[in-house]
């Protein structure tokens, strides 16, 4: 389950919000900054994928 640490801590109140790729497709989902260490933490779509089977609802995500 892969997550990613982008430089550049986002801004209060962006937990839950997505990570884009420059096509627009959702790559992660920020659930932590480290503002000493100015990252963001985000939820790689493994863990996504995980989250969505476990509610039922992995049907959201696409096969490709």
């Amino acid at each position: 389950l892969t997550n990613y640490e982008i430089e550049g801590a986002p801004i209060d109140g962006r937990s839950g919000g997505g990570l884009f790729d420059q096509q627009g497709f959702l790559i992660g989902v920020c659930n932590a900054a480290d503002y000493q260490e100015n990252v963001g933490i985000y939820a790689g779509l493994g863990s996504i994928r995980k989250q969505l089977e476990r509610i039922g609802m992995a049907s959201l995500m696409s096969q490709d």
